[in-house]
């Protein structure tokens, strides 16, 4: 054997040195906390994502629920009445003030004059987290009613049960996807 192929031999097996070992280790190490800590980032940022969406929808349910609360007030409030109770008398069951009941009680005739009101069905799926496809159906089975605008001189208008509908998509109850499926099942008039 020539001395190159001896030194070769006798150098491929020497161990490294111990501070060669200890510096891979060392580096190995800190790859392996950043990797560790990258991958914390991102699970919080994932956390905190999930999180904002989590709580934005249960303040989109909350609201949903107040909103069904005042209609059932206002049931209750007509209820009152046509028992023969005065408003003084009702506001005193109800908790509220007389000119409230007085409020309610307007509430209730509209309520009343809408059966099947597409708000309070988008409320109901929207608390109940009924299933979307089933909300959809329904609304696409409804007859609806549009704006009707006062002519010329006179100014204002009279929303229709369509306008339930626009309302509850521009608030977030019903997604682009949803209020398009509805609204090419009803048709509804361009606004002029």
């Amino acid at each position: 054997m020539t001395a190159v192929a001896r030194r070769k031999a006798t150098t491929e097996h020497r161990p490294a040195p111990e501070h060669r070992k200890t510096a891979v280790k060392t580096r190995e190490a800190l790859a392996k906390r950043r990797a560790a800590a990258i991958k914390r980032r991102e699970a919080t940022v994932e956390r905190r994502e999930a999180t904002v969406e989590d709580i934005a929808r249960e303040a989109l349910i909350r609201q949903a629920r107040e909103r069904l609360d005042r209609f059932e007030e206002m049931r209750d409030a007509e209820r009152l009445q046509q028992s023969g109770l005065a408003q003084r008398e009702i506001a005193e069951i109800l908790r509220t003030t007389q000119p409230r009941v007085g409020r309610l009680l307007r509430g209730a005739r509209v309520l009343s004059s809408a059966a099947h009101a597409p708000e309070e069905i988008i409320l109901r799926a929207t608390v109940d987290q009924t299933s979307r496809e089933e909300l959809i159906e329904t609304l696409c089975a409804l007859s609806y009613t549009f704006t009707e605008f006062a002519p010329y001189p006179d100014d204002g208008s009279l929303p229709g049960t369509w306008t339930q509908v626009s309302t509850a998509h521009s608030l977030g109850l019903l997604n682009d996807e949803e209020y398009q499926s509805v609204r090419s099942a009803v048709r509804p008039p361009a606004p002029e």
